[in-house]
């Protein structure tokens, strides 16, 4: 019975006695220790585990925290580049504003240059043409304020002279004025239907600018036709920047036209034209928005107004007094000289 093992249970119906050897009793034991090593390896594991989860969730606060505060930073530092980068868009603006008008003012200081020097010869001219006395003496370059009122007071000097000639001129004969109609271009150059931009200072619709505008814009559909306002030659064809197809004609007495935006030219350069003679087509090409006709009137070096030419009144001497720029004296002159040496030759 060494080697046995008796376990008695005992209940309400009796005792009951179960027999075991030493090798299950050992395996028993073995399992006993097992479950106990098993419990408290679990209440050690669960414990660890426990004080890991607290640890990560104090680190997870502590990042979560830290994750507030960079996300804060963010927004601050895109909040301030997008400040920054407003601010360098104004300032590059305002760099493109001050180049421009840098530009502007270069281009007109040395167009005042050039027309001072312009209008100093043309004045000389005139002078010799009217027999006014250049007493006031010869023009500096350099000095150019003083230029300028010398010039000034020299004008307003022919222009009294100018008009005190045309008082005296009481009519013109029909050859006269009949040739002071074909050599001036008068009247409209093209059939148009509106003016979409007139002569003087505009904000241009493509640069978005305020720039002065040498010309009138006649709107009319593409292919109308456009003909000559006046005698004259064909100076210039060919495209231009910003004009697109161009041309040019001169007229007698220092009078030019010029035509931008062309669909098609049908004159040859060199060719003589005469007065209402087919020269060219309405387009939209070079800088345009549109088709329509940029006509310019030209006087020497100036620019006129084409409306006044366009709107030419019947009697010439009411129209001398709205264009002052034009020695019409002179041009009276040369005319009446004109028609005076052809009858003479003609007799």
């Amino acid at each position: 019975m060494r080697n046995k093992f008796i376990i008695t249970i005992t209940d309400i119906h009796g005792s009951r006695q179960y027999t075991l050897s030493k090798l299950v009793k050992r395996l028993l034991l073995w399992l006993i220790a097992l479950v106990a090593l098993t419990i408290w390896g679990s209440y050690s594991l669960s414990q660890y585990l426990s004080e890991r989860l607290k640890e990560m969730e104090r680190r997870e606060g502590a990042l979560l925290q830290k994750q507030l505060a960079l996300v804060q930073e963010n927004s601050d530092l895109i909040a301030e580049k997008r400040r920054l980068e407003e601010l360098n868009r104004r300032l590059l603006q305002r760099q493109q504003e001050l180049i421009q008008q840098n530009e502007a003012l270069q281009r007109s200081i040395q167009e005042q240059h050039e027309a001072l020097a312009s209008l100093n010869q043309q004045l000389q001219e005139v002078e010799r043409i009217l027999g006014i006395e250049g007493g006031e003496g010869e023009l500096n370059s350099s000095q150019t304020s003083s230029m300028a009122a010398l010039l000034q007071s020299k004008m307003q000097k022919i222009k009294r002279r100018s008009h005190e000639n045309l008082q005296t001129v009481t009519s013109l004969t029909k050859r006269e004025r009949k040739l002071l109609e074909r050599s001036i271009p008068t009247g409209r150059p093209v059939n148009y239907r509106r003016v979409s931009a007139r002569f003087g200072y505009r904000n241009h619709p493509i640069y978005g600018r305020k720039m002065f505008h040498f010309g009138i814009d006649l709107v009319a559909p593409r292919g109308t036709p456009i003909f000559a306002p006046a005698d004259g030659v064909v100076f210039f064809r060919g495209v231009k920047k910003g004009y697109g197809k161009f041309l040019l004609l001169m007229h007698p007495f220092g009078f030019s036209t010029a035509y931008g935006h062309l669909s098609k030219i049908v004159v040859k350069q060199g060719e003589f034209v005469h007065k209402g003679e087919l020269i060219a087509y309405v387009g939209n090409t070079g800088r345009s928005t549109g088709p329509h006709l940029h006509y310019e009137v030209r006087y020497l070096s100036y620019w006129l107004d084409p409306a006044k030419f366009i709107h030419w009144r019947k009697e010439p001497f009411a129209n001398f007094k709205r264009i002052d720029k034009v020695d019409w004296q002179g041009l009276l002159r040369l005319l009446r000289k004109r028609y005076y040496l052809s009858e003479r030759v003609g007799g």
